[in-house]
């Protein structure tokens, strides 16, 4: 019996050697694993995006160095003169006050600053009140508000209101009204007592020279635009392109219609620009440009040079493409 057993187990191993071979495994599908490789298509589009932001150095001092602190940097009037309405509400000597102030202003600074009263158009409305809020426990006699924006280098003042309160002043000179017009000239308080622009009345307060020197510095800069390119977009798809230039102007007064020409390796097309305000911008944007083998952009303001400006060296930029 023990031989049978014997036999058996031996003929099964037999069998096993001989036809091992022959057998394969398989895996549920599931969990077969499997290598495989995706040939994509060549992409026919590439989008390259460029964008700079320009920094430029300048022959016009853009660091003014002023002794009397101003109410924003830089603030000040585009031009002269500065229109100012008198309202009724005003007594006539508060009036004759008023314009005292004025030709002080105007005689400290040779005339850089001017002013003049009329019935319309005006930019600096001034009216006299029974009653003002008082400030800090003080009562106030004078309020000025002007109003400004930005233009990138100067906080242009563009209109301004004067309140004063209608009680009689014991000073001999009109040292209310040159506090309050002092403000709207872009002057802020100081520590110095003596000084016209101190929070507080005094009769013996006098206009120093620092304070008048001040706003000769920034008076005496010309009454001009500034364009310049603010920022510049290529976007590129293959052989052709958009270009998007953002231009600002960072000037005093409004900028004549004027050029700009672009020029992409050796070709130039010009496109014509309207006025800009200061403190704003224009967008010019220029499409389905041809762009084979470009290696450089250059943008050119104003190319004939045909408008006046604060600084004329901020009117290009290059822009090389690897």
């Amino acid at each position: 019996m023990k031989f049978l057993i014997f036999f058996f187990c031996f003929a099964i191993l037999i069998f096993f050697l001989i036809f091992w071979n022959n057998f394969s495994i398989f895996y549920p599908i599931e969990n077969r694993e499997e290598n495989f490789s995706v040939e994509f298509p060549e992409e026919q589009l590439t989008t390259q995006i460029i964008t700079t932001t320009t920094t430029f150095t300048s022959p016009f001092n853009y660091s003014l160095q002023l002794s009397h602190p101003l109410i924003a940097e830089n603030a000040r009037w585009a031009k002269m003169p500065i229109k100012v309405f008198i309202d009724t509400s005003c007594s006539k000597s508060k009036v004759e006050s008023i314009k005292e102030a004025m030709r002080i202003w105007e005689e400290v600074t040779n005339y850089l600053i001017k002013f003049e009263v009329v019935e319309k158009d005006y930019q600096v409305m001034i009216k006299c009140s029974n009653f003002l809020e008082e400030s800090e426990g003080y009562s106030t006699i004078g309020e000025a508000k002007p109003i400004l924006i930005y233009t990138g280098y100067f906080h242009l003042i563009e209109n301004a209101s004067i309140v004063f309160l209608k009680r009689r002043i014991s000073c001999v000179r009109p040292i209310v009204e040159l506090h309050e017009l002092g403000h709207v000239l872009g002057l802020d308080h100081v520590n110095d007592s003596k000084n016209v622009m101190y929070p507080y009345e005094k009769c013996d307060q006098i206009i120093p020279n620092y304070t008048i020197t001040t706003l000769k510095e920034l008076y005496s800069i010309p009454s001009l635009p500034d364009l310049y390119i603010s920022n510049l977009s290529l976007k590129v798809s293959g052989e052709t392109g958009e270009i998007e230039i953002e231009i600002g102007n960072k000037g005093l007064i409004e900028s004549n219609e004027t050029e700009i020409a672009i020029q992409l390796n050796k070709k130039v097309e010009t496109y014509k620009l309207k006025p800009i305000l200061p403190g704003n911008f224009l967008i010019l944007r220029v499409e389905n440009l041809r762009l084979e083998n470009l290696r450089e952009i250059k943008m050119i303001l104003d190319p004939e040079n045909l408008v006046k400006e604060l600084n004329e060296e901020n009117n290009q930029i290059l822009r090389l493409i690897r």
